[in-house]
């Protein structure tokens, strides 16, 4: 499913990321962004893939601002490629067999 994701910043200085314009998850100015936070930013479900908007940067200055939604390009580029990766068919190989016999120890090839 195409899903919007929304960068934009508040009068207080916080980061704030919506998704489908649901509610933000909200990066507080004065602590450490944190990865589970920018996972639950993405609200990901198997298959998803995003597009992305800058909104308004609020009272964030303007370097911080880009540096964190080229950021969120960058994760959002990633996930949109393992997305897609997913959601492609199943291919079953009709000609693989089972071994009727173990390895052996220094037969196991890993």
């Amino acid at each position: 499913m195409e899903r919007l994701i929304k960068v934009f910043g508040d009068a207080d200085g916080n980061l704030n990321v919506s998704v489908d314009n649901g509610d933000p998850v909200t990066m507080a100015k004065n602590e450490d962004i944190q990865a589970d936070k920018v996972y639950q930013s993405l609200r990901y479900r198997a298959g998803d893939s995003y597009s992305l908007e800058k909104g308004d940067r609020g009272a964030i200055d303007e370097r911080p601002f880009n540096l964190f939604f080229s950021f969120f390009e960058a994760v959002v580029e990633e996930v949109n490629e393992h997305s897609s990766d997913r959601t492609s068919p199943l291919r079953i190989d009709e000609e693989a067999q089972c071994l009727d016999q173990p390895f052996e120890d220094d037969a196991i090839p890993f």
